[in-house]
């Protein structure tokens, strides 16, 4: 079964049901999204999933976008903005081919969780550069392999495996191993990938179920990588 099939089928008697994340400190990649997400006109979510955090960031922009692999959930979301009289526009596809907007059309992108997705990283990179309007910002949030545990994990001889239970082998039937992750992140590397295509990192964000103690060090805490940077001028 092709993939985009595999996901329509995962979705297709999904619920959409948007509503206003908790007023804390983020404690998962969505709540961290939306959290330090800045304002602006324009603002590109990829893989924007059920589109809760375009939900709550709605007030920051003046138009929302989504981008989204399958197009039956793709549907399902703005569907769910309808019902709220929001406007929303999600496209199914991949960021990895060329999208139908202007240079420069955005004032952020944002994307949780799916970089480690992306199989042509340099020419998914390469359009959200394109993309990308001189000084605008992105935030990328990706599990992060060098969170103490997996450091563990590799220490006994296990691979940190970042998706699946067992070192990657424990998926849904159907699923790629390891969940379909098919790159590994830390804030270096994660940073280091913005600074080749042209955008500055300008800061690191920890997040969990612990609250602030993950953003202490985030490089060892958090079990997330959160960069946020600004594309230079």
């Amino acid at each position: 079964m092709a993939l985009d099939a595999y996901y329509d089928e995962v979705y297709k008697n999904e619920q959409i049901v948007l509503g206003d994340f908790p007023p804390r400190f983020p404690r998962n990649r969505f709540e961290a999204l939306a959290s330090i997400c800045p304002s602006g006109r324009r603002v590109l979510e990829i893989g924007a999933g059920s589109g809760s955090v375009l939900y709550n960031i709605r007030d920051k922009f003046e138009e929302l976008y989504g981008l989204e692999f399958s197009p039956v959930r793709c549907g399902k979301m703005e569907e769910a903005f309808g019902r709220r009289n929001i406007n929303c526009r999600c496209l199914a596809g991949s960021i990895e081919n060329t999208l139908d907007f202007t240079e420069g059309f955005f004032d952020a992108i944002i994307w949780a969780d799916v970089i480690e997705h992306v199989v042509d990283l340099w020419k998914a990179m390469e359009e959200i550069r394109r993309l990308l309007a001189a000084g605008g910002v992105l935030i990328t949030i990706t599990p992060n392999v060098a969170a103490i545990r997996r450091r563990l994990e590799l220490l006994m001889g296990n691979f940190p495996a970042t998706s699946g239970a067992r070192e990657g082998l424990d998926v849904r039937d159907g699923e790629l191993f390891d969940g379909g992750h098919v790159h590994y992140f830390t804030f270096s590397s994660l940073e280091g990938l913005y600074r080749r295509y042209g955008i500055e990192p300008t800061a690191r964000f920890g997040f969990g179920r612990l609250g602030r103690v993950h953003n202490l060090y985030p490089s060892l805490l958090s079990g997330g990588a959160c960069v946020a940077g600004r594309k230079k001028n």
